[in-house]
């Protein structure tokens, strides 16, 4: 920075812009009210380039997962608070977690997503995607955050797989070739549509089972993702 008077009385001051190569010059007239204004205004650039960045005022996004997990603790059944916490502290806070919200772009969005498609499926970050709207939309109700920066992001296309179930003679014929200890497994899961596995077909008490309705209760789902 430099205050410089010119051959023709009129004062000047000059600083160099970062990225630019040539020097920045501004104009403020001749006389003693130049020379003041051209002073001021160097001493104004001083001050500027001293200041401290100012640290961001809003929370980052695991401030606010957190505060969201403890809100819906009552809400959430087991599995879907067990699927929560692992796309959040496994997939999305190493990548965005320590960002302020005011500073999440769609930009850093674009870099999560397309780091995630090149091991997963679209309606895996699709799945990714809706947990975090759904914080930042909590949060602007709550209002901890004045907006949702990502408000309108276009979601990854879902690309499901679309599963034919098994005919009515596949089901009988593996009930006719099963042990008999997996032929009431099949059975329920051909007739009620639970998925066999430890969460929904392994987890049934004959508490779940209703004789005189003749019905089943599963208590447990299974979530993709």
């Amino acid at each position: 920075m430099a205050v410089k008077e010119l051959n023709d009385g009129r004062w000047i001051v000059y600083y160099r812009v970062p990225g630019k190569k040539s020097k920045k010059r501004e104009y403020f007239g001749r006389g003693l009210e130049g020379q003041r204004k051209a002073r001021q205004r160097d001493k104004d650039i001083g001050a500027r380039k001293k200041r401290p960045s100012r640290p961001s005022t809003t929370p980052t996004f695991t401030e606010l997962a957190k505060v969201y997990l403890l809100a819906k603790e009552g809400s959430m059944t087991d599995s879907t608070r067990d699927s929560t916490l692992y796309k959040l502290y496994g997939i999305v806070d190493p990548e965005i977690g320590g960002i302020p919200v005011g500073e999440l772009t769609q930009h850093r969005v674009d870099q999560f997503v397309n780091k995630r498609l090149r091991t997963v499926k679209k309606t895996t970050v699709h799945r990714d995607l809706t947990v975090i709207q759904a914080i930042l939309r909590w949060a602007v109700k709550r209002k901890y955050i004045a907006e949702n920066p990502i408000d309108g992001y276009d979601m990854p296309v879902r690309d499901d797989q679309v599963i034919r179930p098994a005919t009515i003679a596949e089901i009988k014929a593996l009930l006719t070739h099963s042990p008999e200890h997996l032929k009431r497994v099949l059975t329920i899961c051909a007739y009620t549509g639970a998925r066999p596995g430890p969460v929904e077909v392994f987890s049934l008490k004959w508490g779940d089972v209703n004789w005189h309705d003749k019905t089943i209760t599963v208590t447990q789902q299974k979530r993709a993702g």
